[in-house]
């Protein structure tokens, strides 16, 4: 029918359309574009309206002449992606059909053609994987602009010529694209993945990472954001958890961005109803949480870079369903204060809701436990709101509060503990919302344990140490005193008289052999006739009924031996001799021999008079005269 040729000399879009529009194109007809491209440009065509006949005989097509086709022309349905990233000349061919008489209907045809300047970007491929991720696809687009001015296009480019401003990479594929764009900043990329299992038995999906393909990683342009739509199997409840970097929720009033660069938006869906847990910050104390029903978590970026999402660090497990609509298991780490609040905090915590702080501490950390009030602050229509706290251990902490009942200001916890929240049916204009903070130190104990177990062997060590010097200064100086004679008496003979207890030794001695005790007075001899010393003998004859007395000065040769021994001969009379006393009379009289002995000891034979010498163990109870007067000490 026609050909038109358009020449391009520098950067523009150009619109064309089909003959005879809009009425229609005529009946089995042909007509062709043929553009003329300057060096150093890339063409691009986006079809923007088209309308369909009803054919009789053949149909309606689209071909396009592009280089290095080799003539052999290439046919686009008009509902494909169009050509992009041409290098050079090309021609564009519409074709129209044998219509129908009856109801034959028109062919239409809107189209642009965009040539701009080429760029190193369009001259990169990128290659993005996702065979592994059979769940997941992914989006590349540009925001709809509208302007007067020429803008150039951005158009994404699959293959060689397949482009368009927005393309969808499917899950399972490898995908190899390029930029057909001046500024890539223009562009926006999202992905979206579904995990789900219908059976939780034979569910594989545990401990599962929430990854993010690391060709995306790589992409010139940032992740936008990243979805992962979570869908348990029948009564089971998603757990999602960090090994890492753990989660927070930012205060209230703040977002995440002063802290990291992308943040989770997270919320669930029970029973059709949708409850919006809250965004979740990076590096916190949430360890993991538990959430009944489908979940669905959003990562949103703050900055045009993907190298942030390295820190990326959720993970994925199915468990049995709980009756909570969510649990929370927090892990603080010690000299840290977190701040925990109920979720949807703007809309109030939705009516009957039930959720679960389950705070984990370590044996040598010890928590403190404050709210931000000091009631829960409503009132119920239906039911009781109840906060619950209480300690995993025997006889620990457990308290229960009702909406109108006051808090607790602080509480010390030394123990793992719950802290469990749920709600009434509130009156008009009241919503539940509560925040507390857990402050947690770590225990000293362990360190004092240490301190008194090292003081304790220190003061073992200075205690041995000092008992060993006194030890060795006491053997010391008994090697440097000279040898004393036991029970010597140097002072003159004196009249003994009743000892103190200090100096009475009945209580250690209970029996005293007199052989044993003045075996040592005895006088040694050589000869055959001296007695045995220390040997028992029994008696032998009668015992006289008194004992002999003893060899005075001068008397006989006839008289007792001295300082030798001799058994007892005759009767031994009924009761022991009484000792003599000053003015009794002869008869009364007795006095031991071995204290006649005594007196004519060596010891004893000086005249002179002897100084008093203190005497170890005197009593000194008892008064005694100058030794100058001679008198005799008397017992009374």
């Amino acid at each position: 029918m026609c050909i038109i040729e358009s020449i391009f000399e520098t950067e523009s879009t150009t619109t064309m359309m089909s003959a005879n529009y809009p009425q229609g194109f005529p009946n089995n007809e042909l007509m062709t574009w043929q553009f003329i491209i300057p060096q150093n440009h890339r063409a691009s065509v986006q079809f923007i309206n088209y309308t369909l006949p009803n054919c009789y005989m053949k149909e309606q097509r689209v071909e396009y002449d592009l280089p290095l086709s080799n003539n052999n022309p290439e046919v686009f349905q008009f509902d494909a992606i169009q050509p992009g990233n041409i290098g050079s000349n090309f021609n564009l061919s519409l074709e129209n059909c044998e219509l129908e008489s009856q109801n034959p209907k028109a062919l239409t045809l809107v189209f642009n053609v965009t040539v701009q300047k080429a760029t190193n970007i369009a001259n990169h491929t990128y290659s993005i994987d996702l065979r592994k991720e059979t769940t997941m696809n992914v989006r590349i687009s540009k925001p709809l602009v509208k302007a007067r001015y020429f803008a150039p296009v951005c158009v994404i480019c699959r293959g060689e010529n397949q482009c368009s401003e927005e393309i969808i990479l499917e899950g399972g594929k490898y995908h190899r694209i390029s930029f057909l764009c001046n500024k890539l900043d223009t562009l926006r990329v999202t992905a979206e993945q579904i995990t789900q299992c219908s059976d939780f038995k034979t569910c594989p999906i545990n401990n599962t990472s929430l990854g993010i393909p690391q060709s995306l990683r790589y992409l010139p342009i940032p992740l936008e954001t990243i979805t992962w739509k979570i869908l348990p199997p029948p009564n089971s409840s998603a757990e999602i958890g960090s090994r890492r970097i753990k989660l927070q929720q930012p205060l209230l009033g703040t977002t995440c961005n002063a802290t990291s660069d992308f943040y989770y938006h997270i919320t669930s869906f029970t029973n059709g109803n949708q409850f919006t847990i809250g965004s979740f910050c990076p590096n916190g104390s949430v360890e993991k949480m538990q959430m009944k029903g489908n979940v669905t978590i959003i990562l949103n970026t703050y900055k045009k870079t993907n190298l942030s999402l390295m820190n990326h660090d959720l993970y994925l497990s199915f468990v049995p369903s709980v009756k909570e609509e969510c649990i929370f298991t927090v892990s603080p780490n010690s000299s840290s204060t977190v701040k925990h609040h109920t979720p949807d905090w703007e809309a109030g915590l939705p009516d009957y809701y039930y959720l679960s702080w389950n705070i984990d501490l370590s044996p040598k950390q010890s928590a403190q436990l404050t709210f931000d009030r000091d009631k829960i602050g409503i009132m119920c229509q239906m039911n009781s709101a109840l906060l619950y706290i209480k300690e995993k251990r025997e006889n620990g902490v457990d308290i229960v509060r009702k909406e109108d009942e006051k808090l607790p200001s602080t509480l010390n916890l030394r123990y793992p503990f719950w802290v469990n929240i749920s709600n009434c049916r509130p009156k008009v204009n009241y919503k539940l919302q509560m925040q507390f903070s857990i402050t947690v130190t770590e225990s000293n104990t362990d360190i004092k344990i240490i301190g008194i177990v090292i003081a304790a062997a220190v003061c073992t060590v200075i205690v041995a140490v000092g008992m060993t010097f006194c030890c060795l200064r006491k053997k010391k100086k008994e090697k440097q005193l000279p040898p004393k004679k036991e029970k010597v008496n140097t002072e003159m003979s004196r009249r003994i008289g009743f000892k103190a207890r200090k100096t009475n030794e009945s209580h250690v001695y209970a029996i005293i052999d007199d052989t044993m005790v003045y075996g040592h007075l005895l006088k040694d001899t050589d000869g055959p006739d001296n007695p045995e010393v220390d040997v028992y003998r029994p008696f032998e004859g009668a015992v006289p009924l008194v004992p002999p007395l003893p060899r005075l000065n001068g008397s006989s040769k006839n008289n007792p031996e001295v300082d030798v021994y001799r058994p007892f001969e005759g009767t031994v009379p009924l009761v022991p001799p009484l000792p003599r006393l000053n003015g009794s009379s002869t008869e009364d009289t007795w006095e031991d021999p071995l204290a006649l002995s005594m007196r004519q000891n060596e010891i004893y034979a000086s005249s002179g008079d002897l100084p008093k010498v203190p005497v170890e163990d005197e009593d000194t109870s008892l008064s005694f005269l100058d030794s100058n007067n001679h008198e005799t000490v008397t017992s009374g």
